[in-house]
């Protein structure tokens, strides 16, 4: 996997898309306080609001911090058959760090760590009221460079996530990615408009110490099965 610069570093993790992002992507700055249709599309608002809430608002609680989904599993993948996972399917251990967030719900220094690979991004926003919260940002990514130099693929991809902040780190956590656009001449990934819905099913996402010294990363997965241990939720777009 080569790097995507920008956005994502190190490691390519545009929430549960597939395979090999190459080359670059870019954060777009997204008004803050709501949920734009840069990120959820008119005409799935609807729908994905079934499976994970949406909440708006210029009084989000601060999430900065370092937190633990050891229980990753599927809820809902409108591609079901088609590329997308069954309910219930189960993926590795994801670790998180928001930065510190400004007034306006404004995070520029996010951390993720899946199996091996480690991501950084420049830009979150935050929305929501009470401790109810709603994190996003969309990622534009180049992919597949040919022998020419040229870029035959890219795509456009929101990543959402949704809880309720408690002393204990995330409760209700959801997180939804959606394949918002693309040019895909090979049709090798998620079409437009395919969205793929995750959780934990005890419903928390632990608030823990600082896991990017490694002294949190654990020897196996505790939860998720041995199957579910060698495949990455960030990484499937396809």
């Amino acid at each position: 996997m080569k790097k995507i610069s920008k956005c994502l570093v190190l490691f390519s993790i545009v929430f549960a898309m597939t395979a090999c992002l190459d080359e670059t992507g870019e954060t777009i700055v997204l008004p803050s306080g709501t949920v734009s249709s840069d990120v959820i599309p008119d005409e799935l608002r609807g729908v994905i609001e079934k499976y994970i809430p949406i909440y708006e608002g210029n009084s989000m609680p601060n999430i900065s911090g370092f937190y633990l989904a050891d229980d990753v599993t599927a809820v809902y993948c409108s591609d079901e058959g088609n590329g997308g996972y069954e309910p219930g399917h189960k993926f590795i251990d994801y670790y998180y760090y928001f930065g510190p967030q400004n007034s306006n719900g404004v995070i520029y220094d996010f951390s993720a760590k899946e199996g091996k690979s480690i991501s950084t991004s420049k830009l979150i926003q935050v929305t929501g009221d009470g401790s109810n919260f709603t994190a996003f940002y969309v990622t534009e990514t180049n992919i597949d460079m040919n022998d020419d130099g040229v870029n035959e693929t890219w795509t456009k991809v929101s990543t959402v996530v949704s809880g309720r902040v408690t002393s204990e780190g995330f409760r209700d956590y959801k997180r939804a990615i959606i394949m918002v656009d693309k040019t895909d001449p090979y049709d090798k990934y998620m079409k437009v408009n395919v969205y793929r819905v995750f959780y934990e099913p005890d419903g928390l996402v632990e608030r823990i110490s600082d896991w990017r010294s490694g002294s949190n990363a654990p020897a196996k997965m505790p939860k998720a099965s041995e199957e579910a241990a060698s495949e990455s939720m960030s990484n499937n777009i396809q």
